[in-house]
Formats: C-alpha cells, sequence, structure tokens
C-alpha cells in the first residue's frame, strides 16, 4: 500500500548555486483518472533552501503534512491529443 503523500526531489542540471552544489526542488505528484498530472512544489518557507541535509528534510515534511502552506499553487499538465 502506497502512503498518504508522496514527494519526488528533482535536481536541476542547469543550476547550481555559488558553493557549486545543485540545486534541488521537492514537490508533489499525482495523476488524476483522467490522465491529467496534477503537481505542488513544496514551500520553501516551510521547508528552507537552507535545509542541511536530506533527513531534516525529511524530518520537517513529516512535521508539516497537516500544515495547509506545505505546498505551492497546484500546476496542471494536460497531455496534448
Amino acid at each position: 500500500m502506497w502512503p498518504a503523500h508522496l514527494f519526488f526531489t528533482i535536481q536541476s542540471l542547469d543550476a547550481t548555486q555559488p558553493d557549486g552544489l545543485a540545486k534541488y526542488t521537492y514537490s508533489s505528484w499525482k495523476l488524476a483518472d483522467d490522465g491529467t498530472l496534477h503537481g505542488r512544489a513544496v514551500n520553501d518557507k516551510i521547508i528552507p533552501d537552507t535545509t542541511s541535509s536530506p533527513a531534516k528534510v525529511q524530518k520537517l515534511l513529516r512535521a508539516n503534512l497537516k500544515n495547509p502552506e506545505l505546498l505551492g499553487e497546484e500546476i496542471v499538465f494536460v497531455k496534448d491529443k
């Protein structure tokens, strides 16, 4: 059985920070019955960009699962016919 919330880590391949580290984004995605893909990025005010490890990100995600501000505005992708 799948957990209630699935989060994905996405690395931007062409965006590095001044210190040379790769930039990552955390987001949640779901595929609707009609085939549309719905995505929402994690709010960087709730999970700051300065969070220093994946373990700390996971801890903050778990602590904020019920926080309505955790995820940003939804974007929807529709497959071209």
